[in-house]
């Protein structure tokens, strides 16, 4: 829903350049998918109609819905910054379920760090890089920054103390610890 009446000629989706993207929220990729829309008789309601499909693309599998320019209103007037929702597995148009989003950034330039790997371990877990290969514990989930160093993990970890490792060959790795409360 949009506080301005849309300008239907410049709503698409699918394509690079195109003001909507859709893509599954853990694919570093970015792959682009399709969807049909559909403006409201007021220009400020945008319906967003994926696959029906039962082995649809989005799947048990988190949604990432971006929006920004080159949509406009019917003055012409683009949007000035995007916006941007993850969808996770089995929500009914919210968050649902539990999920850990970050982003990795290279020190020398503050550019975003793609295709850097994220890890969650268990805070008492032996990390990469602090013993021999064969006693590291393995992740309990890993992903890969996207083109904006981005990164989602989804599921339903209990509560309880955990670390996250970032890491890519030639820069120095991260690690960062964090307490998850009950719920």
């Amino acid at each position: 829903t949009f506080s301005e009446e849309l300008d239907p000629a410049t709503a698409a989706v699918g394509q690079a350049g195109d003001p909507i993207s859709l893509v599954d929220g853990e694919d570093p990729e970015g792959i682009l998918q399709a969807a049909t829309l559909s403006l409201g008789d007021d220009g400020t309601v945008l319906d967003i109609v994926l696959d029906s499909a039962a082995d649809a693309w989005w799947r048990d599998r988190p949604v990432r819905l971006q929006v920004g320019p080159p949509l406009a209103d019917l003055s012409g007037n683009e949007f000035a910054t995007g916006f941007e929702v993850v969808f996770f597995p089995g929500g009914q148009g919210d968050l649902s379920g539990g999920f850990l989003s970050g982003e990795a950034y290279d020190d020398t330039t503050s550019r975003p760090l793609e295709g850097a790997s994220a890890a969650l371990y268990a805070s008492n877990a032996v990390l990469p890089g602090t013993a021999s290969q064969s006693t590291v514990a393995s992740p309990l989930a890993e992903v890969v920054t996207d083109g904006r160093g981005r990164f989602t993990m989804v599921g339903d970890p209990s509560a309880g103390r955990y670390v996250v490792v970032i890491t890519q060959p030639g820069y120095t790795r991260v690690v960062r610890r964090l307490a998850l409360e009950p719920s």
